[in-house]
């Protein structure tokens, strides 16, 4: 059971544009977890989950970075929805999905971010 989502904007202000984007992609794993977010609402141990796939074992996140990636990095800046989402406990938990600015300008830049550091071997 999904509850309704919260959502912040993504600022208008060109120079709050640039401070969002920066903070999204200032490491490799951040990218990397926006990267493997969609439009299916997600936990972090389902995201810790997806990001094997693609991330060797050494360098994967542990479940904590991963909500903190969500909730003080992505979310602030607008590039998820944090929606309330009820687990087989009951309880309540928080999962994320991507917001319309996280697809328009979230991933775009993730995946230059990324290409970048792979071509240059620069960080």
């Amino acid at each position: 059971m999904i509850k309704k989502g919260k959502e912040i904007l993504f600022p208008k202000d060109l120079e709050e544009r640039l401070d969002a984007i920066c903070n999204v992609i200032n490491t490799e794993l951040k990218s990397v977890t926006l990267l493997h977010l969609d439009d299916t609402p997600r936990g972090r141990s389902q995201l810790r989950t997806r990001l094997k796939e693609n991330v060797r074992e050494e360098h994967l996140p542990k479940k904590s970075s991963i909500a903190e990636y969500c909730s003080k990095t992505f979310f602030p800046c607008g590039m998820v929805e944090k929606i309330k989402v009820k687990r087989n406990s009951n309880s309540l938990t928080d999962a994320y999905r991507l917001s319309a600015s996280g697809k328009k300008y979230g991933l775009p830049i993730a995946a230059l971010a990324l290409q970048y550091a792979v071509e240059t071997q620069v960080s």
